[in-house]
């Protein structure tokens, strides 16, 4: 796995109004068990269906030695639970995030966090933070191998 920091991650807002393609199928009177269903999606389906990737490759993360807690990124966010003001993270024993437990009160914020599950990629948080406190990682699987 290679991770490098990047300034963007290329994505833009117009890809968010990008709908869900349709899935072409075959009709009912000509399905058996053999048949496959799904015909799988033409050329230009499989292009507009693909404009819609939130690219997972990329870790938006916030910094927390740098953020000043502002909120400026809180609201910029264009979905409800994609950053979050968090009182505790809760880590299984791999140290994966399993949980978290929301900041009522402003005394009780511990971090402001992203969450990579409800990100979208967008990058109006970085574009957002007065400090440069969020930075982008382009994670890749690299499969040949490397010149140490």
């Amino acid at each position: 796995v290679r991770i490098e920091d990047v300034t963007e991650s290329g994505r833009i807002r117009e890809m968010d109004a990008v709908p869900l393609q349709p899935m072409p199928a075959i009709g009912l009177e000509q399905r058996d068990l053999p048949t496959e269903v799904e015909q799988g999606f033409g050329e230009e389906a499989s292009s507009d269906e693909a404009q819609r990737c939130y690219q997972c490759h990329f870790k938006f993360e916030i910094d927390t030695d740098k953020c000043i807690y502002c909120d400026w990124c809180i609201k910029a966010k264009p979905r409800p639970e994609c950053i979050l003001r968090i009182k505790e993270l809760h880590h299984d024993e791999e140290g994966k995030v399993v949980g978290w437990e929301i900041a009522e009160e402003q005394d009780d914020v511990n971090m402001v966090w992203i969450n990579q599950e409800d990100c979208i990629r967008c990058g109006a948080c970085v574009d957002a933070c007065p400090v440069d406190a969020i930075g982008i990682q382009r994670v890749s699987l690299i499969t040949e191998a490397l010149d140490i």
